[in-house]
């Protein structure tokens, strides 16, 4: 890479770029990073320069090129954001400063903190400007090509189940498709080698059998097109290799029953010819039913929009159109980068839009992280906040009214409840989702109108409902309303809530632990003595996990540890159980089985107990349950019970750490007919 080629890239959409700028910078980080070396043995120089390179695809500003080429400025050379500032000026020094890490020194002792510190830095400078983290995107995309030169097979996994975890997420809200894609699958490349290595030679096989659908498809669309009188431009596109893999996971699917591998986009000018486009869709292939989804009346969160609709197309072959506006086309591949095209394109059907609007509509979530964390100390619990409220994918529900309400996937009526109002959720009797009456702990779906029954007599929420919600409102507002309580009724519901969680992992009670150690623990939640810890736990200020990880080691609640190259192939371990025809099992990792010399590469098989009614489709809710978490099934058995309709279901899972096997018990508590999920003691 040249810092020529990024000139000519950058000049092809601004004009006015002052070159002279772009060079001073190249020479003052090539000069700074002298004598530095990347693990696959390059310049050091070349890494700016590649995160430069990718931000011109989208079409940023000057200051946030000369702010990429600098970028690692301070944290690895000796010059100083003052030294940058007088140089290159004020609004390029804030932009490093925003990613530029934290001090490694202060957190010798915890990375893990510096990490979530670190984390929480970038979100709050992206918040005040999102070109930070377009800046960052770039930067993750670029070390994540050349991740595979870090030999440390640790550090390889934690930064790829980071980038999925966080960047993939932020990509996704930012609506910058492109970016978010590539960084999915060079994830999943390395966190599961041999599923990427599996689903990319059946991509390929199916590409090669597919063309000559897809050029029937797109001449009959076209032609369609052109008789009806409608100007459009019809192309196809792939779906991610990890988005395959994901939706296999979820739903239980084979590769050849996922029928929108390739996706068709129609691009016209007006949403008039989105929906007349539509039309002619349907009068030349035959819909299939239910698979109509319209994100111009009711956009995504991350304000996609288009029309989606499934058909069966030539030799019954279903394909999914995506039909929109050219605005709407370039909003999808580039989000809050979009506003740049308005100016430069050429073609004046894309309408100028205003920077402040465009950044307003994508740094919702920024601002909402920054009020998240003025509420939250705990690190843990921010980042469980992050990924599970903020990151998750999105659901769309309606009130009665018609009213959209954005929740998280996963949430539940609850969530729904206090996403309305306080009151109604700490009232909340039933809910009403498309007229059937339900639990309150239903997880909801796209599409549901959800109507709360509320009843007076009903005094406040249940405690339970702490550890089933997914949005920060509803735990905020839960925890809010049992602070209101007498301490007495805080320290029974408390106690209560301890042994319902300690029987979770197989514990009757409490481990007693040496008087200094107890001290240490209740100094650490602010606590007087042990009534005044427990009370905080029933009032919710306290999280009764962040407790038990205080008393108990890993291995008291997980059991030994298992050594990465103990896995068991896949194949071999389906075969063995009930779940053959079931779904495709997160397979073991080729790699990490022949590099296992790393600790931090273990994983814990813990046995649990599942007590549920029989039905139809148990055992695929259970493993597909498992695979969306990354739980991998070493062993299941199914026995009788006295009762002819409950079978208890006897299961090894493998796990990473203690919230791993927690996530894991209460997401099978949450499907059908379970009665009880626990550990084995």
């Amino acid at each position: 890479m040249r810092i020529s080629t990024i000139i000519k890239s950058a000049k092809a959409y601004m004009s006015d770029l002052n070159e002279n700028r772009i060079i001073d910078a190249y020479k003052f980080a090539e000069a700074a990073h002298a004598n530095q070396k990347r693990k696959d043995g390059s310049e050091y120089i070349h890494h700016p320069l590649s995160t430069c390179e990718i931000l011109t695809h989208l079409k940023v500003d000057e200051d946030t090129l000369v702010a990429a080429l600098l970028h690692d400025v301070p944290e690895d050379t000796h010059i100083t954001l003052k030294e940058i500032e007088t140089k290159f000026g004020k609004s390029v020094s804030s932009l490093v400063e925003g990613i530029t890490k934290l001090s490694k020194v202060h957190y010798k002792d915890d990375m893990a903190e510096r990490q979530i510190e670190s984390l929480k830095k970038l979100f709050f400078h992206s918040a005040k400007d999102l070109r930070i983290i377009l800046i960052k995107l770039a930067d993750r995309l670029h070390n994540m090509r050349t991740l595979e030169h870090l030999h440390d097979i640790g550090k390889r996994l934690r930064i790829s189940k980071e980038t999925l975890e966080i960047y993939v997420p932020i990509a996704n809200l930012l609506g910058i498709w492109e970016i978010k894609s590539e960084l999915e699958d060079l994830s999943f490349m390395h966190i599961y080698p041999a599923d990427f290595k599996r689903i990319k030679k059946l991509v390929d096989e199916s590409a090669l059998k597919r063309t000559d659908i897809l050029k029937e498809t797109l001449h009959k669309i076209r032609s369609a097109l052109r008789t009806k009188h409608v100007k459009a431009e019809v192309h196809a596109r792939q779906k991610n290799l990890y988005s395959i893999f994901k939706k296999m996971m979820l739903t239980g699917k084979t590769f050849y029953d996922i029928y929108d591998l390739i996706a068709l986009r129609i691009i016209v000018d007006s949403i008039d010819e989105c929906y007349k486009s539509f039309g002619i869709v349907h009068q030349t292939f035959r819909p299939k039913h239910k698979r109509v989804k319209d994100y111009i009346a009711v956009p995504k969160v991350n304000g996609y929009q288009s029309l989606h609709t499934t058909v069966f197309g030539p030799v019954g072959t279903i394909i999914e159109f995506q039909i929109r506006t050219y605005k709407m086309h370039i909003e999808d591949e580039y989000g809050i980068a979009a506003h740049y095209f308005y100016d430069t394109l050429k073609d004046k059907r894309v309408r100028k839009k205003n920077l402040s609007d465009a950044l307003k509509k994508h740094s919702e979530w920024a601002r909402k992280i920054l009020d998240i964390q003025k509420g939250i100390k705990s690190n843990y619990d921010f980042m469980q906040v992050l990924k599970f409220d903020i990151f998750q994918d999105r659901i769309f529900v309606f009130t009665p009214k018609g009213e959209v309400i954005d929740l998280p996937y996963g949430a539940t009526a609850i969530d729904f409840a206090y996403a309305i109002h306080s009151d109604i959720g700490n009232h909340a009797v039933l809910c009403e989702a498309n007229g059937e009456r339900l639990p309150m702990t239903t997880r909801l779906r796209t599409g549901n109108t959800v109507k709360i029954i509320t009843s007076q007599s009903i005094k406040g929420p249940q405690r339970d409902w702490l550890t089933i919600v997914k949005t920060d409102v509803a735990r905020t507002r839960i925890k809010g309303f049992f602070k209101q309580e007498s301490s007495s009724k805080n320290y029974h519901a408390g106690m209560d809530l301890l042994k319902k969680e300690l029987a979770l992992f197989g514990q009757e009670k409490l481990k007693k632990v040496p008087k200094q150690r107890e001290k240490e623990i209740l100094e650490k939640f602010g606590s007087a003595n042990m009534k005044k810890l427990i009370t905080a736990m029933g009032e919710g200020t306290v999280n009764i996990k962040d407790v038990l990880n205080e008393f108990y080691t890993n291995r008291e609640l997980l059991g030994r540890r298992t050594a990465v190259n103990d896995y068991l192939d896949n194949a071999e371990r389906v075969s063995r159980d009930r779940l053959a025809n079931s779904i495709p099992m997160i397979s073991g990792n080729e790699e990490l089985k022949e590099k296992a010399s790393s600790k931090s590469l273990r994983i814990y098989r813990v046995e649990i107990n599942i007590i549920c009614k029989d039905r139809v489709g148990l055992l695929r809710d259970i493993t597909s349950t498992l695979a969306g978490l990354s739980v991998n099934i070493h062993n299941l058995r199914v026995f009788d019970t006295d009762t002819q309709s409950v079978k208890k279901i006897v299961t090894t899972i493998e796990v990473y750490d203690l919230d791993h096997l927690e996530r894991a018990l209460r997401a099978l508590s949450l499907i059908e007919n379970t009665i009880n999920v626990s550990k084995s003691v």
